[in-house]
């Protein structure tokens, strides 16, 4: 029998303050104030519509409120939410992106009343920029990237604007880095294209403390993961990393005891203080045994200029996946509702769900993206993800057809923490299955 009140009273210290014959009065709890949140888009929506909170007492789905459509909409929630957003990507793509999260995600002390940009955005005018490559390697400006070989002819993509043209030469091993490199219609290349008058790479040995067994050549349905490492940077003009070196990771423990991998990195004198470089290392598990599944996994850690990586680097640990042989995502269907329970997760801060394929009326192919953060799935313990269509208003032309071929992927992402917060690396893991009917 619980003890009453009183009893714990008398049984307690005399030291003890506090004590009476009434029992305490419940705490006040101030209730969260609305948060007005900005929906921002590039072009006017076909459908936007919210749900303020996950399920009511009766563990029920709280229902969609519908907001008018706008490039520039706004609603209130008070805490976990979903919103909904419907566009025409362009003349053949129709896209539904969904994004569950909740309202101390984006709040700061300066940010009140937080903006989410979604996708929805007109097509870029890109200017082309064209050259030819001095060596096998990379040559990449601001978020495009091409593979090269020897005297390759190239094509990228840009908008108008300043960026930083990145060349590399795998074989003899030098960078160039073009910094303010303006693109103005199109663009040549030229000079910022020869990678051999660029600066030496240095070598560096990352080290990897998890690396999956070797394949088995007895058994094509075992250890069939393979792994390289990489190295890039990202320089101030550019909105992505641009690859320097790639290289295979020898899994075989006999021949590689010390789990090292040669690399090579741009020294000191070809960066900036702005300029941040990057080893990583990629899983890639190119095809599951007797599937349609895919799956990669990696894990990044930065280095600035000023750091001696001539002598090796932390070792990096690479996360858990998404999908083995054994255990898959277990997908399902909720009236014509694709779904998904997540058996076992890597650590994640957000997650991202999409699936494509032909529109019901066959006249257009149809996108479902769904991301959800670490704190929704923490505040609702949402198990099994649903791309929720019963919206009011949401069109048949805007749902897939499940009859025929479509593909599915799950992502996530996660920024490792030391004890102290301080940032460690940077995870990845992904899953892709192309389903036939």
């Amino acid at each position: 029998m619980r003890p009453s009140y009183s009893l714990v009273c008398a049984l307690l210290s005399p030291a003890v303050i506090g004590c009476s014959d009434s029992i305490p009065a419940p705490p006040v709890v101030t209730p969260p104030s609305p948060t007005t949140i900005h929906v921002k888009s590039g072009i006017t929506p076909l459908l936007i519509a919210y749900r303020d909170g996950f399920t009511d007492a009766q563990l029920k789905p709280i229902a969609w409120k519908m907001v008018t459509p706008a490039m520039d909409a706004m609603f209130t929630v008070l805490g976990s939410y979903s919103v909904a957003v419907v566009c025409n990507l362009d003349a053949n793509t129709v896209l539904t992106w969904q994004t569950l999260r909740t309202v101390d995600d984006d709040l700061t002390d300066t940010v009140t009343e937080p903006t989410l940009n979604t996708p929805c955005q007109p097509p870029p005018a890109l200017s082309a920029i064209t050259g030819t490559a001095s060596g096998p390697g990379f040559v990449h400006v601001d978020a495009d990237e091409k593979a090269t070989t020897a005297s390759t002819a190239f094509t990228l993509h840009a908008l108008d604007g300043t960026y930083d043209f990145v060349a590399s030469d795998t074989t003899a091993k030098k960078a160039l880095i073009t910094r303010g490199f303006k693109v103005m219609g199109a663009t040549d290349a030229g000079a910022a294209a020869n990678a051999s008058t660029g600066a030496s790479l240095v070598q560096i040995t990352p080290s990897l403390s998890n690396p999956p067994p070797i394949p088995d050549p007895k058994d094509a349905k075992k250890n069939t993961e393979i792994v390289t490492g990489q190295v890039d940077v990202l320089t101030k003009n550019n909105s992505t990393t641009a690859t320097l070196f790639i290289s295979d990771f020898n899994l075989d423990p006999k021949a590689n005891k010390d789990q090292l991998i040669t690399l090579f990195a741009l020294p000191d004198s070809a960066l900036t203080k702005d300029d941040t470089q990057n080893v990583t290392f990629i899983g890639t598990n190119p095809q599951i045994e007797g599937t349609s599944i895919s799956t990669t996994r990696t894990v990044s850690m930065p280095f600035k200029m000023g750091d001696d990586v001539t002598k090796g680097l932390t070792q990096l640990t690479m996360p858990g996946r998404l999908a083995t042989l054994t255990v898959v995502p277990g997908w399902g269907f909720d009236a014509n509702r694709l779904s998904v329970a997540l058996p076992s997760l890597p650590a994640l801060d957000d997650m991202t769900i999409e699936t494509s394929g032909t529109s019901t009326d066959g006249a257009k192919t149809a996108i479902y993206e769904m991301h959800i953060s670490a704190s929704y799935f923490s505040d609702t313990s949402l198990a099994r993800p649903l791309f929720d269509t019963d919206i009011p208003g949401f069109m048949a032309a805007w749902k897939i057809d499940f009859t025929k071929a479509y593909s599915r992927d799950i992502s996530t992402e996660n920024d490792a923490l030391d004890d102290d917060g301080n940032f460690v690396d940077h995870e990845t893991s992904s899953f892709h299955e192309d389903v036939t009917p």
